[in-house]
């Protein structure tokens, strides 16, 4: 007989049975581990082969127990034992206790794959207990944490920032509908629910400017809240790990909890356009590459763009929002100038907020008094103009320009003014 068979049946059964469901707690503790958010890959291998080795003691363990006790007892004893372990290490580790179903998974039933079944059962427990307390978090007082993330994307693949209903497919033989693209705001807000585990309405996005489709960011600022509190570093690796790759964030801050990313004291958009006797294929994404270049007027142009200087009324230099909303149309430019580029121009404009593309119909301005199509004269009245009521078939005619196309622009910065109160009426795109 074996010699540890000798020491005593069932008091050795038991004692199988404690370390049996010591080790499935462990493993579970290591599972959760290599999934948080931030973990390097290296701690994220190592953690998930200590799984598979605490996984195969849990089994070993419970199968030489099963000499001593039956199958009933040693069942029972290495439940006991795993509930109370995962709890104790779980509230050590991770400062509070996993739910009960999941310390259970790991106990018996299956012991070869306790670990990933609690991963799984846990994350799948925090996803619904979000969901279920999202509506009512506020008025339980619930700690919030609120970030602020700067983004660069690339907008030619999306619908704009702003989060939008795709439209349905289209039948055989019919033409596609339009927002058939999804928006920076989905991709952004599918990563932040993988990394929070916190549903939208939860998360509560936001940005600064909501970009048109295939308009880009170098400085676009988002914010969001959660009710984890989470380093921001980790959280700009976590998402880049999640984000496709024309999107990336550049900066993730920690805010108070009054910040708006809406009220920006300034925000800066470029306009970058090629002036090559050809297109160049690899900048046809991101500038605007006129029919004739060598046409352009820089100079007239320049001198035109002083024209917008200032407080106006801007209702003629915008379109009526997707929305329908009302905004206020009274903006101030504070600095408006074109700026060389290789085989290029910029224009580059700085103000307190724009009407719903109006730096686009500012930039088709500027392009048609370049061309020599439209005088400087025009946009001095049609600013002095502003809002003057005028008649339907007045709003609808040619004002002289065209909206310059979407590709040239670029958002490059959102500033806010440190310890400034916050305006009354937010700017608005």
């Amino acid at each position: 007989m074996d010699p540890l068979d000798q020491l005593g049946g069932s008091l050795l059964g038991f004692a199988l049975c404690a370390c049996a469901g010591t080790a499935g707690a462990f493993a579970a503790v290591c599972g959760k581990l290599a999934g948080q958010p931030g973990i390097s890959t290296l701690a994220s291998v190592l953690l998930y082969g200590l799984l598979a080795l605490a996984n195969g003691a849990m089994l070993a363990l419970y199968s030489r127990s099963l000499r001593h006790n039956s199958s009933l007892a040693s069942t029972a004893a290495t439940t006991a034992v795993n509930i109370s372990a995962t709890g104790l290490l779980g509230r050590a580790v991770f400062g509070g206790k996993p739910g009960a179903g999941q310390q259970a998974e790991g106990a018996a039933g299956e012991p070869q794959a306790g670990g990933q079944a609690h991963g799984q059962q846990q994350q799948q427990q925090q996803q619904a207990d979000s969901t279920q307390q999202a509506g009512s978090s506020d008025q339980e007082g619930s700690a919030f944490f609120h970030y602020a993330v700067t983004l660069q994307y690339d907008g030619t693949s999306y619908s704009g920032f702003q989060l939008q209903p795709m439209a349905p497919p289209a039948a055989a033989g019919q033409p596609r509908g339009p927002r058939t693209k999804p928006t920076i705001q989905l991709r952004l807000e599918q990563a932040l629910v993988k990394l929070t585990c916190e549903p939208r309405e939860v998360l509560k996005v936001q940005a600064a400017g909501r970009t048109d489709a295939g308009v880009h960011a170098r400085g676009q600022v988002a914010q969001f809240s959660c009710r984890r509190q989470l380093a921001p570093s980790s959280i700009q690796r976590a998402l880049n790990s999640r984000l496709p790759p024309d999107i990336r964030a550049v900066a993730v801050e920690a805010v108070a909890p009054d910040f708006n990313v809406r009220y920006a004291d300034s925000k800066t958009y470029s306009y970058d356009i090629h002036l090559g006797a050809v297109a160049d294929p690899f900048l046809s994404r991101f500038r605007h590459h006129p029919r004739r270049p060598e046409r352009l007027d820089l100079d007239a142009m320049a001198a035109a763009a002083q024209l917008f200087m200032g407080q106006h009324n801007f209702s003629n230099f915008a379109n009526v929002s997707e929305d329908g909303a009302r905004k206020n149309p009274v903006k101030t430019i504070r600095r408006y100038e074109l700026l060389p580029l290789d085989a290029g121009v910029r224009l580059e404009v700085e103000g307190n907020g724009f009407l719903y593309k109006q730096v686009r119909h500012m930039t088709g301005a500027l392009l048609a008094v370049g061309t020599g199509q439209l005088p400087a004269e025009a946009i001095a009245a049609a600013l002095a103009a502003g809002g003057e009521a005028r008649s339907g078939a007045e709003r609808h005619a040619f004002r002289g320009w065209m909206v310059a196309e979407a590709k040239g622009l670029c958002l490059q910065r959102v500033t806010y003014a440190p310890a400034s109160p916050l305006p009354l009426v937010p700017h608005d795109d």
